[in-house]
């Protein structure tokens, strides 16, 4: 009998050059504190082949919304589940894809995080650990409360099954969505530039109302009151 002998393929080395440009990539990361992109993602030939489409598993398929008429954007948003902040974005032209979160985590964070909460969870699992596996090896996947009902796949990708699961706010992608829902109507009549620093703006303040809140929690546990 032999044995396969494999190994995790290290992450792409950083890149030299600072590229920071919200207005020109559409996307501003802060994964670093820099918002400058850390490497570059690779290049397989199976995503030059035309005719290859990303084979969804029969046993579990995830049906993502219509994308509405031409001129409408969607957001892809990166959150801290423990703290509430969000993380970055960046923009796409229709329904998202495991692809939009494992190439903006390989390209603007420069370490993998332990656990992942993301509504596609096993598809993303099987990417990221096919893709870069030396990247994300500490790396582990789980559905949220929320999304894990729309799922046929392993219970072990559900967070309600682990102790942490208590520790995570796994609606805060949702609850920062209606936040930002108060902008859609100004937001259209805006060109891109503006909506971007609109955007931010806006994801700063959400960003600042937690962190207050966090700091009035800590200063309660400080002074013995829990």
């Amino acid at each position: 009998m032999m044995l396969i002998k494999s190994h995790n393929v290290p992450p792409e080395p950083p890149l030299k050059k600072a590229n920071y440009n919200p207005t020109r990539d559409f996307r501003a990361y802060y994964f670093d504190g820099t918002g400058n992109k850390v490497r570059q993602c690779r290049n397989f030939q199976i995503d030059k082949d035309k005719w290859v489409q990303e084979k969804q598993d029969e046993q579990c398929q995830k049906v993502y919304p219509t994308a509405l008429a031409s001129g409408t954007t969607y957001l892809f948003l990166w959150m801290c589940p423990k703290h509430n902040y969000c993380l970055g974005f960046h923009l796409i032209p229709g329904s998202e894809g495991p692809k939009d979160a494992m190439h903006s985590l390989y390209q603007y964070s420069s370490k993998a995080p332990q656990v992942i909460l993301y509504d596609n969870s096993c598809h993303l699992a099987e990417m990221i650990k096919n893709r870069e596996s030396g990247y994300f090896e500490n790396t582990m996947v789980y559905s949220d409360i929320f999304h894990s009902v729309n799922h046929k796949c392993s219970d072990a990708f559900k967070i309600q099954r682990l102790p942490i699961g208590n520790d995570f706010n796994t609606s805060g992608c949702e609850q920062l969505n209606s936040f930002l829902g108060k902008i859609k109507s100004s937001a259209k009549f805006m060109g891109i530039e503006n909506f971007i620093y609109y955007l931010q703006y806006f994801i700063h303040q959400h960003n600042n109302m937690h962190f207050k809140s966090y700091n009035e929690h800590q200063k309660i546990i400080k002074d013995g009151y829990l």
